[in-house]
């Protein structure tokens, strides 16, 4: 299936059913529901919508784990979109995203392809259907889903004049993995969709594990940090609590450097592991309860001890900020305050303004940041001069305007610095909190830099470029090559003229 990324909203629909060539997978790994045009077997059916939120439903830490969890009580029929007041969206308490999240264990891949996701939905809403986004193992492709008819599907589980809508995904070599597995569903712009079914097929041979007890590990990876106060590099096991209090061990290369009990709720273990001078390949088991339920190859590098700042993400709190709560680099006092923007420029998103974590794409980088108040706007860009904002709709694009959609999985955002990049531009922006509040903006471009990759650097003034451009340099560890205005100028110019 080809990626969306900015087209028209027709381009969104043709792409959701487009298919890479080569062969289809046919046995069913796991299934959620059955196909029969209706989302009356799964929870909350056949007319509670409105009871979403009550049911702890759509939250990051809510889960459907396959072999365990049970459809009329785990998987909610209906996922709301960011229109739905009913699901806590609404001009007080902003835009509230909804998610569905599927854990699965591969036991036996059988086979590298084909794999294939199939997403099923009954019916959408007739006036706003959602722009649909679906993760696989860190992998994202967005869809969006056509107008279906009415609300009968919805408020009486009537489905006689439903439009369903089918997505299928034929997923790259290595997406599935032996082991632990998820995919998340949910839905960033737009109104409610109605589960029909969702089911993973692949090779004859693959096998789900279907039994899980005491507790289940989501992830294993290193830190690229220091454990504070000491000199151990963290090995983040991710786990949830099923049952009962068992007995959680990790070793490393044959020694054990945790062992925990789990209670009820979800971790993210810190296994220490010592800190190394160079790269190092160790190997880990994860035991719960005497069971081995994962192993594999940790790469261990030289990192560094940030202080328990280095826990903090401070896009938290940001939704639906109005300007106040950004997650950008500020200097305590400080009158400027960069951030990113990235919520509407007209009618109740004006009013709500600021950043918005969900939103995936970035209108400027404004300087000031206090009560309802942006302040100077600033935006890097290439191409034709455009001097219109735009709105922050994927669906229907902002064609005309100097907006960019950002590459999630690129933002970077701790205290004293801010990091994403620009797609529209292939540019790589960053924020710094300095003496000189300083930020860069940097493209890969030869015919514009030369070889190699190059830093532009913008300071306060002319008179400090060089100041800031040494303490971003420091900050920011960049071995690449520094450009002075002088420098840039010119081969602007000889860029326009040429």
């Amino acid at each position: 299936m080809k990626e969306i990324k900015r087209t028209t909203c027709c381009g969104l629909l043709l792409a959701a059913v487009m298919m890479a060539s080569g062969a289809q997978a046919s046995h069913v790994v796991w299934q959620i529901g059955k196909k029969d045009g209706t989302g009356n077997e799964f929870a909350l059916a056949p007319n509670k919508y409105e009871r979403f939120v009550e049911a702890d439903f759509g939250w990051d830490d809510k889960y459907f784990l396959v072999g365990r969890s049970d459809a009329k009580k785990d998987f909610p029929y209906v996922l709301p979109g960011v229109n739905d007041a009913w699901a806590g969206s609404g001009r007080g308490p902003g835009r509230h995203t909804q998610q569905v999240n599927i854990l699965f264990d591969i036991e036996k891949k059988g086979g590298e392809r084909p794999w294939t996701l199939h997403v099923d939905f009954s019916n959408t809403h007739y006036a706003s259907p959602p722009l649909v986004k679906l993760i696989v193992n860190g992998r994202a492709r967005k869809i969006a889903l056509p107008k279906g008819d009415g609300n009968d599907s919805i408020k009486k589980g009537d489905f006689s004049k439903a439009k369903p809508f089918s997505v299928k995904i034929d997923l790259d070599d290595g997406e599935i993995r032996e082991g632990a597995n998820e995919i998340t569903i949910t839905s960033i712009e737009g109104s409610w969709a109605i589960f029909d079914d969702v089911r993973l097929e692949g090779p004859e041979g693959a096998a789900v594990r279907l039994e899980h007890k005491g507790a289940y590990v989501r992830s294993v990876r290193g830190g690229d940090y220091l454990i504070p106060g000491t000199h151990k590099q963290p090995l983040l096991v991710a786990v949830e609590h099923l049952d009962g209090t068992p007995k959680l061990r990790v070793e490393l290369d044959g020694k054990t450097i945790l062992a925990e009990r789990v209670e009820s709720g979800a971790y993210v273990f810190e296994a220490p592991m010592e800190a190394v001078g160079s790269e190092k390949r160790s190997t880990y088991r994860v035991f719960v309860d005497g069971e081995c339920v994962r192993e594999g190859t940790v790469v261990r590098t030289p990192q560094r001890d940030a202080g328990v700042a280095g826990y903090v993400d401070t896009r938290m709190g940001t939704a639906h900020s109005r300007w106040m709560l950004a997650p950008g680099p500020w200097t305590p006092f400080s009158m400027v305050k960069l951030s990113p923007d990235n919520e509407g420029t007209a009618g109740k998103r004006m009013w709500q303004g600021g950043y918005d974590p969900s939103v995936e794409s970035v209108g400027s980088f404004s300087h000031v940041h206090e009560w309802t108040m942006a302040g100077l706007g600033t935006m890097p860009t290439t191409g034709p001069l455009c001097t219109k904002m735009g709105e922050g709709s994927e669906i229907a694009g902002h064609a005309g305007c100097y907006r960019s959609y950002i590459d999630k999985s690129s933002e970077v955002s701790k205290i004293g610095y801010y990091a994403v990049r620009l797609t529209d531009y292939d540019i790589y922006a960053e924020r710094s909190s300095l003496t000189f509040l300083g930020y860069e903006f940097r493209k890969v471009r030869e015919r514009l830099f030369g070889t190699g990759k190059k830093y532009l650097h913008f300071g306060p003034t002319a008179k400090s470029v060089k100041r800031v451009c040494h303490e971003v340099h420091e900050h920011t560890h960049s071995r690449n090559v520094l450009l002075s205005v002088d420098v840039v100028v010119e081969r602007v110019n000889k860029l326009l003229k040429g």
